[in-house]
């Protein structure tokens, strides 16, 4: 991915020692940019003990890039530089996490990153958060969809961090959905995800919700209205479109001769 290029605009007027060097002064104005990792679950992103791969939680991110396309991004950038899907264990050890998370972002400062796991991959969603913020990088929001990693087994035979996770998010920006199928019988998927001990989480995520679902359903507990009237999917493409046209915008104002207010946090 590119490096997003910056821009020069005058923010007005800058008062020094004296009326004489008072003067218009230019600052460089960093472009935000974001980027998106999708983590699948076991036999997801590859075979799992024979099974797979499923790529299930690749149908929560082509939900995801039709909603941005709709949104104004361009597809092919979304698919080529801001969005990626990997496998769970692709988010832990430092080898993994370098090729596999680091070196898709390039511009550390200045990259808003989302995380958004199923199964085993929201385990690791959660450990990994905390991993990346430890090393300077903004995770801007966390998405864990129906995560399993409790069962000592599971762990045993899968590359799963040890220990719950303590996620670290900004502003509260976690979305935890927990699926719970009550409608008939289970299916296999509910069957691997009550093996591997669904995470039981009761408090930390802003929006901690359970669907009746089955867990092999990424795509629709990614879409589904939750009790506040969006869903997951509508609340971090909101909050990515606020975040990247604060800065098109901006540009705007430049290029017409004004001055904008601009939140670099």
């Amino acid at each position: 991915m590119g490096k997003p290029k910056s821009r020069l605009c005058k923010i007005g007027e800058k008062t020094l020692t004296g009326e004489a060097n008072k003067k218009d002064k230019e600052v460089e104005v960093p472009a935000k940019t974001f980027v998106a990792f999708f983590i699948g679950g076991a036999a997801d992103k590859k075979p799992y003990y024979g099974q797979g791969p499923t790529e299930l939680v690749n149908f929560a991110r082509n939900l995801f890039l039709l909603k941005l396309e709709s949104l104004g991004f361009d597809q092919s950038d979304l698919r080529s530089k801001f969005t990626h899907h990997i496998g769970y264990d692709d988010a832990k050890g430092e080898e993994d996490i370098k090729s596999s998370v680091l070196n898709k972002i390039e511009d550390k400062d200045n990259t808003y990153i989302y995380l958004i796991g199923h199964s085993l991959g929201g385990w690791n969603a959660a450990h990994l958060s905390s991993y990346l913020m430890d090393e300077g990088y903004k995770v801007e929001y966390l998405v864990t969809l129906d995560p399993v990693g409790e069962g000592i087994l599971v762990g045993m035979f899968s590359d799963i961090y040890w220990g719950e996770p303590k996620p670290k998010y900004a502003e509260k920006n976690w979305i935890n959905i927990r699926a719970k199928f009550t409608s008939g019988n289970l299916d296999v998927s509910d069957k691997v995800a009550d093996f591997g001990e669904q995470w039981n989480i009761t408090s930390g995520p802003a929006i901690n919700e359970i669907l009746n679902i089955h867990h092999a359903n990424a795509d629709a507990m990614f879409s589904a209205v939750l009790s506040g009237g969006r869903s997951a999917l509508d609340v971090i493409s909101a909050n990515i479109s606020k975040k990247i046209s604060l800065k098109a915008n901006a540009d705007k104002e430049c290029n017409n001769g004004k001055s904008p207010d601009i939140d670099l946090s």
